[in-house]
């Protein structure tokens, strides 16, 4: 594989060891209270982080962003984004996994997380947290997971009529009338930030790095896939270089390409037996809010390249530790 990619990968199945690691002591041990104050606390760190991160993007619009990279072009910024402790580009894929989560304890937590005013303040902080950290699919992503957590599993149907209604007006309705409307969302952004370069039409940027240029590397992705499909990319000498590392912002495919079907279905295989394990912890209302927390997930890796620790500590530590406050509530009463 090329190096890039085994650096990633690797990173990626070492933070997910570690998270299946402590998953399985609270699995094993039982110790059901400890998980749950554990979550509890998390959240007060991601409150502070979330906080620490509009400081610094205060200082610095893209700080938060460019950790994505490292900081290899401006590194100045890790010294803000160290010094700060800004959230980064995972923290901000973490945060949507987390708003169905919390949406569902201001709908029935019965306020044992937090008080259900001040859990709808802390959405809203959150959500003005992704704004900041300018990754344009997060927000875009957030949106929807937001509003269909808020519609809820008896709502599912209305849920599912809304998308593909949005999704047929959205065909019907002239481009630019959405050119228009970008550029006035463009304005109520610092000239100098990403989001006003998402929005701001601007032929001079570089359209890879918008989010439609980044659906255009399927094709490229499809090219070197389609010429080793069952062993992948990584099994011969590819002539592919430059599609498969151009590829690597989109997670799914370019797992699917440089590993072939055989190690992509591993690879599913390998996650859909650890959220499996974690499903058996819930009742059948959380579930639904969980497996949206999953969809958000699954539809970043569709829009970009997701992974490290946090999204993993989130969806198997930090989430089912929440499903568990209120029984340590009850216990606590008794």
């Amino acid at each position: 594989m090329i190096d890039w990619y085994k650096r990633r990968i690797l990173e990626e199945f070492y933070a997910l060891f570690l998270a299946v690691t402590v998953l399985s002591y609270f699995i094993i041990s039982r110790d059901y209270l400890g998980w749950a104050m554990l979550s509890k606390w998390a959240l007060i760190i991601i409150g502070i982080t979330g906080l620490m991160t509009i400081i610094a993007t205060s200082i610095d619009p893209t700080v938060a962003r460019n950790s994505a990279n490292s900081f290899r072009s401006i590194p100045q910024q890790k010294v803000l984004f160290d010094l700060t402790g800004c959230g980064g580009y995972g923290f901000g894929q973490a945060i949507c996994a987390i708003f169905p989560i919390l949406i569902y304890h201001i709908k029935f937590g019965s306020q044992s997380v937090l008080i259900r005013r001040i859990l709808i303040l802390f959405v809203v902080f959150l959500f003005f947290v992704q704004i900041r950290i300018q990754v344009f699919a997060n927000i875009l992503t957030s949106f929807i997971i937001i509003g269909v957590s808020l519609l809820g599993l008896r709502r599912i149907k209305t849920s599912i009529i809304i998308i593909v209604f949005s999704f047929v007006t959205a065909i019907m309705i002239p481009v630019h009338f959405y050119s228009d409307l970008l550029v006035t969302a463009s304005n109520y952004f610092d000239e100098k930030s990403e989001n006003y370069t998402k929005l701001n039409v601007n032929p001079d940027a570089d359209e890879s790095a918008t989010t439609g240029g980044r659906i255009e590397r399927y094709p490229m992705l499809f090219k070197a896939f389609s010429e080793k499909p069952i062993f992948g990319d990584a099994s011969y000498i590819s002539s592919y270089y430059k599609e498969v590392y151009q590829g690597g912002h989109l997670h799914w495919m370019s797992r699917l390409t440089i590993w072939g079907i055989f190690g992509f279905l591993f690879y599913i295989y390998i996650l859909r037996t650890i959220f499996k394990s974690v499903l058996l912890l819930f009742d059948k209302l959380f579930i639904f809010y969980y497996l949206i927390s999953i969809a958000a997930f699954i539809v970043l890796g569709l829009l970009k390249t997701v992974g490290g620790r946090e999204n993993w500590i989130m969806l198997f530590i930090i989430i089912p530790g929440l499903s568990l406050l209120p029984m340590k509530r009850n216990q606590t009463r008794n």
